[in-house]
């Protein structure tokens, strides 16, 4: 056994069942198994899991044991030699998996590995590589410094600024959304810190596996979409709390720093928690006057109208405006208005709102380099999946994803 892939669920029952078809397409011939471990879902995950994926070695929890101790009830159980910690709300390229074991194979060094992570409107995620969180990094990220001063190395120490986009370099911290480790190194370290219940546990674990003389190397060769914020939303109090939380608590646990300056860090957290209430309610009532969308439905053959039946069955509000093809053939008998090279234009001139894949029809890679074709045209872009009967997608990673879900 190669891989094992690890997947903490907790009510993203359509988010879960795209990203486990992004994870069998990407599987390839490698050696894998896959463990879900549901923290007591009441949307119907571990049904949908069952009927559609009865290889998925899945594990129940009566009640939400946390990120960090669902993950561990899975590695007790793992017979890989890798171990890929992977959140339920992303979607793996075709070649993420096999880039990602070939380099970690060649380099006995990498402890451990994560990969460059764009959100659903095709921005890159600047936590797919970070700093530690020491006294001084933690300021800065409460205080927001990083937004007030982008060109600062100092800072941006958070992200990991040192290192570029598109570089592969080592850094201090890896995102627990997609974190490739070798079994024998979770082992050493004693596996994922517990005391962590949600958030932390990445950094705890990432600065671990340095102090165990491994490198955690940012790998950039291969992309995934992180929507992010599935399991909670992600600008709910409860949510910034524990995430700024997690990182003091890191800092007063495992950095012997001054613990003068931790009142100090306490009185910022409920700063920053008053201004993300404010930009939460503001963006809800952005939404709210939101208009009805104008679609473009990316496919091939005659995928796009399966699609667009099924989403006049679903929760979908608004207008689809025609099909584009991605090859220069099509079915003319079809709603086809263009191809894939006029998509922008055909974006432009339609006063397009929404962009919806037919992902039966081609590869997720297909999907990421569309996205950041267009992404300068402030669209959402959605993925439809006709196996789970559900279209997701994400227009900010600062709240919940959109989900169309197919009603029978």
């Amino acid at each position: 056994m190669q891989l094992s892939i690890v997947i903490v669920s907790y009510n993203v029952k359509y988010f879960l069942l795209h990203c486990l078809h992004s994870v069998c397409n990407a599987a390839g011939d490698i050696a894998l198994e896959i463990f879900v471990v549901d923290n007591s879902s009441h949307d119907g995950t571990c049904e949908a899991v069952l009927q559609q994926f009865p290889d998925v070695q899945l594990i129940q929890n009566i009640e939400n044991v946390g990120f960090a101790r669902a993950c561990n009830q899975a590695i007790r159980q793992a017979q890989g030699e890798y171990v890929l910690l992977l959140n339920p709300d992303t979607m793996l390229r075709e070649d993420t998996l096999r880039n990602s074991l070939a380099y970690m194979n060649a380099h006995a060094e990498c402890g451990a590995l994560g990969v460059k992570m764009l959100d659903g409107a095709g921005n890159f995620l600047p936590e797919s590589k970070r700093g530690l969180p020491t006294y001084g990094v933690a300021l800065c990220k409460i205080l927001g410094l990083q937004k007030l001063f982008p060109t600062k190395k100092w800072a941006n120490r958070y992200y990991a600024s040192h290192v570029g986009e598109n570089e592969t370099a080592p850094v201090e911290v890896l995102s627990g959304a997609f974190f490739l480790v070798r079994l024998q190194v979770l082992q050493q370290v004693c596996l994922l810190n517990e005391a962590y219940f949600m958030y932390g546990e990445d950094i705890d674990l990432s600065y671990k596996i340095t102090q165990a003389g491994f490198q955690n190397i940012y790998f950039p060769q291969t992309s995934i979409i992180h929507y992010k914020g599935e399991s909670t939303p992600h600008r709910s109090i409860r949510c910034i709390y524990n995430f700024y939380k997690a990182m003091l608590i890191f800092v007063q646990t495992n950095l012997k720093a001054l613990k003068i300056f931790t009142p100090f860090l306490w009185i910022l957290l409920f700063f920053a928690i008053a201004v993300a209430w404010v930009k939460r309610n503001v963006s809800s009532i952005a939404r709210k006057v939101s208009p009805k969308h104008r679609a473009l439905i990316v496919g091939a053959g005659y995928e796009p109208q399966r699609v667009e039946k099924f989403l006049h069955t679903s929760n979908f509000n608004g207008e689809i405006l025609g099909y584009i093809s991605l090859t220069d053939e099509f079915p003319e008998t079809l709603n086809y208005i263009g191809t894939r090279s006029q998509l922008p234009h055909y974006i432009q001139i339609n006063t397009v709102t929404e962009v919806i894949f037919c992902i039966d029809s081609m590869s997720v890679g297909e999907v990421i380099a569309i996205i950041q074709e267009c992404s300068s045209f402030n669209i959402s872009f959605k993925i439809a999946d006709t196996q789970s009967r559900s279209v997701v997608g994400s227009s900010s990673p600062q709240r919940k994803g959109e989900l169309y879900e197919i009603r029978r």
